[in-house]
């Protein structure tokens, strides 16, 4: 026999594991191995024969049948359990069967159809062991699934510890159902996602003959699942279950092959029910605690579904999960950051959020999103007012739409208050009636929330415009300040524009073809025609380091594009600081006898793309007679250039300290690319005119249209590599330096290299990446040559050497290195035995000649020396210091590699004729 018990669910979790037909012999739920079963004494041959007679039993389960056979055996880890005799076991399996027997023959009454579905929505997960005909022997249980209130549009069969041949299953089906539908609430079955997986405690998945892991295995164990946990009971859906806890295991660990074949079958199951399938009128719903980001199977099934509940109970849900190693709270788990990576993959009315009631007896996840006890309010349990179910029924993501709704897990404990300590609370902790009041003023909450009521014809006058609208954008008030995406108008029946206006999110508005149309007004427009800092405020109580109403805050304008309108002849677009005509294609506009563009940030400068298309439109309207054309007040912003000259800078010798910031990176363009690099360029700028008007603003000055660059950085190498940051260049003497600029933000805008007097050949580190040959610590010597400067322990001892081979050997003029500055003394040595017979060789000290020495009379942490070595391959870096503990950095030998080390530095300086070429790249050169 295999025995196969139910495992424990986790508290406060949709579904942990409810497994079909798999009981526990008692509560709390136990998990055992077979061996753990010890046959009583004397009974060997009565309960063999009792084995047999429960194995030939017709409509039992395989499962309900060894539960049988094991209820005779004694558990020793489970002292609760006491064993039956093998007669009594085989009377309690005999009645099972009967009662088996009567599912199986029951009649399923006709399915009603059911209207669609409205949000917002609200879901509740009923416990089925808590109702009352889930056990006849356990009388205390009061409530009944059939009983929930027609304000829970979606009640979720949450199954644990009832049993397969449970007549709750007769009462479900015949009874609850019918009643639930006819109020219009439907009934969803909760399945864990390791039933899809073939791996461990996965049901009737867990059959690998008749449900192997092939593509029409796969398809025929999503059939068996839709039949067995939604056709059979006349259910209206199903749910699965993603969480950490129902992960597909093997021999208790995670499995990748399980877990990608729960991807397949999951997509079957979305082709036979849900958004796609081929039963539309079955939900397929997942409910998850995981993130977007984490969540495996979202991206390939996210198309299939109709719904997706998201668990955020307690603090973390509503903040977002710590991160200790941080500090800080992390963003995506935020209830914002959620909803934002699952907008990737679904639309805001598929998406609900959910919180927990306080289950009886757990200890462990007390959420506290409902009310915690108050011994001076008897009732305080059956209200929301302050808490966070609350506030989660008044949260809408800020972008994208309204939510689908709400749903709360455990509803057949509403109306019980929160224990204040985790503790036992025997009043609490019974199982009492509940009236649901607390899922009733939750879903009344959201009902009577006006960004829920129905876009009419009060928002949109136009009906072609309105029935775009809701197309595209949603059915509900409170979708149009949350769409982000692009609008696109194009049905030639719209004549009106009036409200949009009420949009403010939208990335892209197309007005196509809309012949009708004679008049576009700015405040016909969305409110984002020019950029907006939302005001928004969180009904959250976000509390810690993160606050989810500062993100989204800065609203951009969006891309505006109008073609085809034949009969448009007023366009005012004015003070809405737009900086691009691009989107507009003049030559479809014949009909343009007036247009205003002024006070915005329109470069309209000869040459330019904005240019172009007003002189089109102005020939346009002196075509149809009129000269009604406003575009003055223009203040274009200004923005750092995209590139700078790279050709080399030739300074003399003896002209001070050069500033590379202000010598190499300058100017300011337009987004036309106008530049300017003065402010004398910016005063000939502003004269310019169309028609003998200016269009630059009169009171527009330099500075303020000016990019500043006092936060940009530079770093200075010169030739033997050493590196400077204070953004200047001394001319005293013939140097060349390499010159990398970065902006505020660190990233590299420029590089250029500045020649002073005659140049000098650019020096490498001949021991970057050197080869370790001999040290006491190879993991931490290989650092000293790693090109970081990073500080690292190099030894434990007072004294540690490095042999090491140069990559690349060659003439070495310089060497550098970097410490903490407490070193007593740093010595390079150089190879000068048989390097054919290196390996022996080099152990001996005779073969190793310093030379060069640190020369530190303080505790400087960079030390720089001239060097003069030719040739050299191996090479020894010793550290001596009195006390333990040497620290390091970084050790550079610099020269000149392979060919160009048989010349001397000398040899390497430009001829007449480099230095003739250099000239004329520098005639050449523009500043920018």
């Amino acid at each position: 026999m295999n025995k196969r018990l139910l495992v424990k669910r986790t508290f406060g979790c949709v579904c942990a594991a409810a497994i079909l037909g798999v009981a526990p012999l008692s509560h709390p739920t136990i998990v055992e191995a077979r061996e753990e079963l010890k046959m009583p004494n004397g009974l060997e041959q009565s309960i063999a024969d009792v084995e047999a007679k429960i194995d030939a039993l017709t409509y039992l389960s395989k499962n309900s049948k060894d539960e049988f056979k094991h209820s005779m055996y004694e558990i020793p880890s489970n002292r609760e359990h006491k064993p039956v005799s093998p007669k009594q076991a085989l009377q309690n399996a005999k009645k099972a069967d009967a009662q088996a027997e009567r599912l199986a023959k029951m009649t399923i009454p006709k399915k009603e159809e059911l209207k669609a579905l409205e949000g917002p929505l609200y879901g509740g997960y009923f416990r089925t062991w808590q109702d009352k005909t889930s056990d006849p022997t356990e009388t205390n249980k009061v409530n009944s699934f059939g009983e929930l209130p027609k304000e829970v549009d979606l009640a979720f069969v949450f199954h644990d510890y009832t049993k397969d041949y449970s007549l709750f299953w007769e009462e479900l089906a015949t009874k609850q159902v019918p009643k639930l539908n006819k109020q219009g609430t439907r009934v969803i079955r909760t399945i864990p996602w390791r039933f899809l997986s073939g791996a461990d405690h996965s049901d009737i998945s867990a059959d690998k003959e008749k449900f192997p892991n092939t593509e029409a295995g796969n398809k025929a164990l999503a059939k068996a699942i839709v039949d067995e946990y939604v056709y059979k009971y006349n259910l209206d859906g199903l749910d699965i279950d993603i969480e950490r806890d129902s992960v597909p295991k093997v021999n208790d660990k995670e499995d990748p092959e399980a877990l990608a074949r729960t991807v397949e079958v999951f997509k079957e199951i979305g082709k036979l029910i849900g958004a796609n399938g081929a039963d539309k009128s079955r939900l397929l719903i997942m409910d998850t605690t995981y993130t977007a980001e984490e969540n495996p199977l979202i991206k390939e099934t996210a198309q299939y579904l109709n719904l997706l509940l998201v668990q955020v109970y307690g603090f973390s849900g509503e903040n977002g999960n710590y991160l200790h190693h941080k500090n800080i709270l992390d963003e995506t788990s935020s209830m914002e950051g959620r909803w934002q990576g699952y907008s990737k993959y679904i639309r805001p009315e598929q998406y609900m959020v959910g919180f927990s009631f306080y289950e009886e007896k757990d200890f462990n996840n007390r959420w506290k999103d409902i009310n915690e006890e108050d011994p001076s309010d008897p009732h305080i349990g059956e209200k929301i007012q302050g808490t966070r179910a609350e506030r989660y029924a008044k949260w809408q993501p800020k972008t994208g739409g309204l939510k689908g709704g709400l749903f709360s897990y455990a509803i057949d404990r509403d109306g019980v208050a929160q224990p204040k300590q985790k503790t036992e609370h025997p009043e609490l902790d019974k199982i009492v009636k509940s009236e649901y009041k607390v899922s009733k003023a939750l879903k009344k909450l959201m009902m009577t929330d006006d960004q829920y009521q129905p876009i009419d014809q009060s928002d949109f006058p136009d009906k072609a415009l309105r029935e775009s609208i809701i197309k595209q954008v949603g059915t509900r008030r409170g979708d149009l300040e949350r769409f982000k995406g692009t609008l696109r108008l194009d049905n030639p029946e719209i004549k009106d524009l009036t409200g949009l206006n009420k949009l403010k999110r939208v990335a892209k508005l197309e007005l196509i073809n809309l012949p009708k149309i004679t008049k576009i007004d700015k405040d016909d427009l969305p409110q984002n025609l020019k950029p907006l800092t939302d005001n928004q405020k969180s009904n959250l109580e976000i509390k810690g380091t993160y606050d989810d109403s500062k993100l989204y805050k800065d609203i951009p304008a969006f891309d505006l594009v109008i073609s085809g309108l034949s009969g448009l002849e007023s366009l005012d677009i004015s003070g809405h600081q737009r900086d691009t005509l691009s989107g507009i294609d003049a030559s479809t506009l014949p009909s343009l006898k007036a247009i205003n563009i002024s006070d915005n940030h329109f470069d309209l400068a000869q040459g330019t793309e904005n240019r172009h298309i007003l002189d089109t439109i102005l020939a346009t309207l002196a075509k149809n007679g009129a000269s009604t054309a406003s575009f003055d007040k223009q203040k274009p912003k200004g923005l750092y250039p995209e590139s700078y000259s790279t050709a080399p800078l030739h300074l003399q010798v003896g002209q001070g300290k050069i500033n590379v910031i202000d010598d190499l990176i300058f100017g300011t363009r337009t987004n036309q690319n106008t530049l300017i690099n003065t402010e004398n360029d910016f005063e000939a700028y502003k004269e310019q005119t169309i028609q003998g008007k200016p269009f630059i603003a009169p009171d527009y000055l330099y500075d303020n249209f000016k990019v500043s660059y006092k936060e940009y950085s530079a770093s200075i190498v010169d030739s033997t590599l050493a590196e400077t940051t204070d953004k200047t260049i001394d001319t005293a003497k013939a140097e060349t330096y390499q010159v990398t600029v970065s902006n505020k933000d660190g990233k590299t805008v420029h590089s250029v290299k500045v020649i002073v007097g005659d140049e000098k050949p650019m020096m490498v580190n001949l021991a970057q990446d050197a080869k370790i040959i001999g040290t006491d610590n190879m993991t931490q010597s290989a650092k000293v040559f790693d090109g970081q400067k990073d500080q690292f322990l190099l030894s434990w001892n007072k004294d540690s050497s490095v042999i090491f081979e140069l990559k690349t050997p060659g003439t070495a003029k310089h060497w550098r290195f970097f410490d903490d500055g407490k070193n007593d003394s740093v010595t390079l040595s150089v190879f000068k035995g048989d390097a054919s017979n290196f390996e022996t060789e080099k152990d001996k000290a005779e073969n190793w000649v310093e030379i060069t020495k640190d020369s530190r009379k303080n505790d400087d942490k960079v030390f720089s020396s001239p060097l003069e070595v030719d040739n050299a391959k191996y090479l020894k870096v010793t550290i001596k210091k009195e006390a333990k503990y040497i620290y390091f950095n970084e050790l550079q030998i610099l020269g000149y590699p392979g060919v160009v080390a048989k010349k001397t530095a000398d040899d390497l300086r430009p001829t007449e004729a480099d230095k003739s070429d250099d000239k004329s790249d520098k005639n050449d050169t523009e500043a920018k």
